[in-house]
């Protein structure tokens, strides 16, 4: 599940003084270029993670979860849920519908599902039917607070991987060619020269390439990437 949108259009974490603590170095680069790759640093590791790197309030709307099932929300870590409006049909021949109140309940916030239920028994009278009847939801539109827990981005082990992401991209910019695959910074697990002949250690193709920088991103990442959701019975 990956994140919908991206809503910061600057850098939220990183700045000139922690790029350059982390060993990222600004040769010649404008502000405005290293900002530019310190956005897509933060971009692409929100992306990984499937939420954002501060705490940030979105809406989406879902279809209502039959059954009992879970709903799965599009952003990972959910801190808080701020805003629950169910919508159901209004009956009587009408497709218009009606706001009913509901509750939700957050069953695994680092995979953001939770368990969705109405306040009161819904009823409304079916078409061309006489009584009132137990109507079936239809969609419901959530307000929540999603991301890293406060003060999880600036630890070591990220900013290391926003920096590293951040050198690859402003290398990009200023100097592609200085990349140690060039371009695109490709994996490279072997190569020869004259007589001599190296192989290297396997390497794995990742999000952010397949480059031994790329592969050593993701271990540092590892601590806060979602992990498989628990079955919770149901």
């Amino acid at each position: 599940m990956s994140i919908e949108f991206y809503p910061y259009n600057a850098p939220i974490v990183l700045t000139d003084a922690i790029y350059a603590t982390f060993g990222g170095y600004t040769g010649t680069s404008t502000s405005a270029q290293r900002n530019v790759a310190y956005w897509l640093a933060e971009e692409l590791v929100s992306e990984y993670l499937g939420t954002f790197l501060l705490p940030t309030q979105v809406t989406g709307t879902y279809y209502y979860p039959q059954f009992m099932l879970k709903l799965p929300l599009h952003h990972k870590f959910i801190q808080s849920i701020d805003a629950i409006n169910i919508k159901s049909p209004t009956g009587k021949c009408s497709c218009e519908l009606r706001d009913i109140e509901g509750c939700a309940y957050i069953m695994d916030e680092m995979n953001a599902y939770l368990l969705i239920t109405e306040k009161h028994l819904n009823y409304c009278a079916p078409c061309g039917m006489n009584g009132w009847h137990w109507c079936t939801p239809f969609l419901v539109d959530i307000t929540y607070t999603s991301g890293l827990p406060s003060g999880t981005s600036f630890q070591p082990s990220i900013l290391m991987a926003l920096t590293l992401l951040a050198g690859e991209s402003l290398m990009e910019i200023t100097d592609p060619t200085a990349l140690p695959g060039g371009l695109g910074n490709p994996g490279i697990q072997a190569w020869s020269n004259l007589s001599y002949s190296e192989t290297l250690a396997k390497l794995y193709n990742t999000v952010f390439g397949s480059s031994p920088v790329a592969n050593y991103i993701v271990r540092l990442l590892a601590s806060v990437h979602p992990k498989p959701a628990l079955k919770l019975g149901w």
